[in-house]
């Protein structure tokens, strides 16, 4: 049976390559200020550039004040996220298959594997002409043995 994370629900569909292209590149480098892509640039402590197979759907999730940082990302379909909290990369499980944007809202959990760690994502999602999703009004919320730590957060979601 296929993951039903494969896809996202609620016309997420593939988009342009050269958009998802810009994408990958804004997650992998620093756009200057006024770069085309129109995504914030990312400062130092983020997480390592990511690489999408084609037709592959992805979440990348980055923090709303400068400096950006690249803070989750996720590939639907391959089970797993990735979180970057404490300066370092930690791997999640979604707790999930699957996930609807009803009525613009969007919420995604997952768990570490040793289930020391649980990170919740919650905010507006407004679809993007069938090219995929922008995620605004958002918050990370990540609770471990520290404590809670809540984040404002920006993002999209979007196929190759």
């Amino acid at each position: 049976m296929a993951d039903q994370r494969d896809r996202p629900r609620g016309g997420l569909k593939p988009a342009l390559a050269a958009g998802l292209g810009l994408l990958a590149a804004a997650c992998a480098t620093a756009p200057g200020p006024g770069s085309a892509s129109g995504l914030p640039a990312l400062a130092g402590d983020s997480l390592p550039p990511q690489t999408l197979r084609p037709g592959e759907c992805a979440l990348f999730v980055w923090t709303a004040t400068a400096p950006h940082r690249l803070v989750l990302f996720e590939a639907f379909g391959r089970g797993e996220a990735l979180l970057r909290a404490e300066g370092r990369d930690i791997a999640l499980r979604p707790l999930s298959d699957a996930f609807d944007i009803g009525e613009g809202a969007l919420a995604l959990a997952y768990e570490s594997r040793s289930g020391g760690l649980r990170a919740e994502l919650s905010g507006q999602a407004e679809t993007v002409e069938g090219e995929g999703f922008e995620l605004s009004r958002a918050v990370l919320r990540v609770l471990d043995q520290a404590g809670l730590t809540v984040t404002p957060v920006g993002g999209v979601g979007a196929c190759r």
